[in-house]
């Protein structure tokens, strides 16, 4: 009969053994290496322990049968709990962090509104840009085509009693033409007022009219004077009568006033300008209103808007080039030479060579809605 734990006789040491001690075996006390006789059991309880018992926990056999036994010290003491915060230990994740802050939200938020908006202002423009594809051609009277086919031809008002001046024919220029530096600052100069044209247009929905005119159609100031607060000249543009013409007692000295850009080519500044607009005969500018830029069906790039051309005049006067439909205005360099300078309704500045462009192109050239094709050479 085995028995599964026994006692040393010399030191008190209890032993175990998992294929357990026959009595009368000799065995070794592994503390005091004294070897004795293991002996009978005293009762059967020792000798075979029933099955249906519980085995008493490690932690308590242990504390039962190790008591004399040397106890494996711990890696460190309990005092070092103190110390913990000075040992690296695992990063975890902590609670609440960037992905939970208020300011990732707020970004995002913000992000969120931004994209919206942008998105929003991209839907309007492309609404605006089918709208004006689908808009049906104005005449130059303000009405809309039938159908939104090609434009009819619609009469146009001539320049009824603008004072246009000299015929063209009758000037002569004299000199050689411009040297390159007053060609670049003469088209420098025609850059600026096309801008100026464009940005009426954005603020009062057209061009400019040919002239600023009394309430019975009556010229009484030229363009020039229109654009005045779209070129930094908005304290001049006040100082102007705009229901007295450009020779009344209040406006005529203000002659001397000439904004610098409206120089062009010319070699002095005296109050005198050469930049003009075509007037009647389906151009860009009449004196009844302003011309919308999207009605104009042969296109901005094709069709002239201001150009350098002809004799000087005083630059509040409404005097401007006198244009029929059918004949070909005469385009003169106003200090001679063979190149004038041209503003295109786009915005766009060209030199035009007058001797190499057949004539009839030039009156394709100034019609807004001629449903012509176009065939210029510009530099």
């Amino acid at each position: 009969m085995s028995l599964t734990r026994t006692t040393c006789p010399n030191c008190g040491a209890g032993l175990k053994s998992a294929a357990g001690f026959n009595p009368g075996q000799q065995v070794r006390c592994p503390k005091c290496s004294s070897a004795f006789a293991v002996p009978e059991p005293e009762d059967e309880d020792e000798a075979e322990p029933s099955p249906k018992r519980k085995r008493p926990p490690a932690r308590a056999a242990r504390a039962d049968d190790d008591d004399d036994r040397p106890r494996q010290r711990r890696p460190r003491d309990d005092d070092d709990d103190d110390d913990d915060d000075d040992r690296p230990r695992k990063k975890g994740k902590k609670k609440g962090g960037y992905k939970n802050s208020p300011v990732r939200y707020a970004i995002l938020g913000v992000l969120l509104v931004v994209m919206g908006v942008l998105a929003f202002l991209l839907y309007q423009k492309k609404m605006r840009e089918k709208e004006d594809a689908n808009a049906p051609p104005v005449a130059t009277d303000g009405e809309p085509v039938d159908g939104g086919a090609r434009p009819r031809p619609v009469p146009q008002p001539g320049p009824g009693p603008i004072d246009i001046g000299p015929k063209a024919d009758d000037f002569r220029p004299t000199g050689d033409g411009p040297t390159t530096a007053v060609m670049t600052r003469g088209n420098n100069d025609l850059k600026a007022i096309m801008i100026a044209m464009h940005l009426h247009s954005d603020a009062t929905g057209a061009l400019p009219k040919a002239a600023i005119t009394a309430p019975d159609g009556r010229p009484l100031l030229s363009w020039r004077v229109a654009i005045l607060p779209y070129v930094e000249q908005d304290a001049l543009f006040k100082q102007f009568k705009l229901n007295e013409p450009w020779d009344s007692p209040a406006n005529k000295p203000l002659l001397a006033q000439m904004p610098k850009l409206y120089q062009g080519t010319l070699p002095t500044n005296d109050g005198k300008t050469a930049f003009k607009v075509f007037v009647g005969g389906g151009s860009a500018f009449d004196l009844k209103q302003g011309r919308q830029l999207r009605a104009v069906p042969d296109g901005t790039s094709n069709t002239f808007g201001v150009v350098e051309s002809g004799r000087p005049v005083d630059w509040t006067k409404p005097e401007e080039i006198p244009f029929d439909g059918k004949t070909p205005p005469r385009l003169v360099a106003p200090t001679g030479g063979d190149i004038i300078l041209v503003g295109m309704l786009d915005g766009s500045t060209r030199r035009l060579s007058v001797p190499q462009n057949d004539p009839d192109e030039i009156r394709k050239a100034v019609t807004a809605a001629g449903g012509e094709v176009v065939n210029l050479e510009l530099r």
